[in-house]
Parts: structure tokens; sequence; C-alpha cells
């Protein structure tokens, strides 16, 4: 659906409201919808991801590759074997 009401007009003042009441939503969204399409145009009106753009407790890259490669070497290891390959690698 996105932020509609900023396709009929990105104006300001009582022109909010009066769509906001139109289509059903708060201030707060033909706000924050009002702002994206000033800042992105058009293509700021359409829903966005709420998943994270970054996450700080991810694996790194070379850890991955390493526990790949571990497991692709020992396929008869099971997790707990794995596991303390992998702990050794990092050392």
């Amino acid at each position: 659906m996105g932020c509609v009401p900023c396709r009929r007009t990105p104006s300001s003042g009582p022109w909010v409201a009066r769509l906001c009441r139109e289509f059903g939503i708060s201030r707060k969204t033909g706000n924050k919808c009002k702002e994206r399409f000033f800042a992105d145009g058009s293509t700021g009106l359409h829903d966005r991801s709420r998943r994270p753009k970054r996450s700080p407790n991810a694996i790194g890259e070379t850890t991955v590759c390493e526990a790949a490669k571990v497991k692709l070497a020992h396929r008869d290891w099971g997790a707990e074997g794995a596991d303390g390959a992998c702990d050794d690698a990092e050392r």
C-alpha cells in the first residue's frame, strides 16, 4: 500500500490533516509519508522492509568459511566434533 496520501498532494498544513482523515491514518503517519516523499520522491512512498540493515552479532564471513571447510572435510563428525574443531580454528 505504501504512503498513498502523498501521491495526491505533497502539501502541508490543513491539507495533511484532511488527507489523513480521508485515508483513515494518523497525522504522524501522514507527516512521515510527506517527509519520505520530499526526501526520496515517489520511490520513498513504497513500503520499506523492517529487516535490519546490519546485524552487529552476526558471525564473520571467515568464520562461516572455516566452519564449512570443517564440515566438508569431516562429514562423519557430529555437532560436538565439528564445534570443537571450529573453536580450535578461531584461536
